[in-house]
């Protein structure tokens, strides 16, 4: 299963969470992910972060069971900050990201397309996707292999939340 929402989160919902972001970032409070398995080139992030949770709880899961006739229990959530020449290497998620969601917040410039590759472990059909602010996918983090190949912008702001 993999599916994209447009408007996904709701833009006043969106507009605070880019400037909570941007005073994150600012004041240096997130946690900085240096080159791992998955991801080269760095990026910044926020673990499982008080306003993401909330919005999590507000906005994204009531949405997700909507949307996929299931009910969900939120494992964990995070918001990463990609900058360029950021890379999401292939790869699956662990088990507590059976349902995974990607949400662009925003990115430099606007108008960016970083396309966000997932192979539907059933049909081995391959979706590669581009979020406009706002935006969701919906995807199975565990069976579903994704990636996203170098990052051509500046940077590009996402939340995830996991079911």
């Amino acid at each position: 299963m993999v599916k994209v929402i447009r408007n996904f989160i709701p833009t006043e919902i969106l507009n605070l969470f880019r400037r909570y972001v941007k005073i994150r970032q600012l004041t240096n409070s997130y946690h900085e992910l240096k080159d791992n398995a998955i991801i080269e080139y760095g990026s910044l992030d926020f673990y499982n972060d008080p306003l993401t949770t909330v919005i999590h709880m507000q906005y994204v899961l009531p949405k997700v069971e909507n949307t996929i006739s299931l009910s969900l229990a939120p494992t964990y959530n995070y918001t990463r900050v990609y900058t360029n020449p950021a890379i999401c290497k292939p790869h699956w998620d662990r088990d507590a990201c059976e349902i995974s969601v990607s949400v662009k917040l925003w990115s430099t410039p606007d108008d960016a397309k970083w396309p966000l590759v997932a192979v539907e472990h059933e049909t081995k059909t391959a979706f590669s996707t581009v979020l406009n602010d706002g935006d969701g996918l919906i995807y199975n983090g565990v069976l579903d292999n994704h990636w996203r190949d170098a990052m051509p912008e500046e940077q590009y702001d996402q939340a995830q939340a996991f079911f």
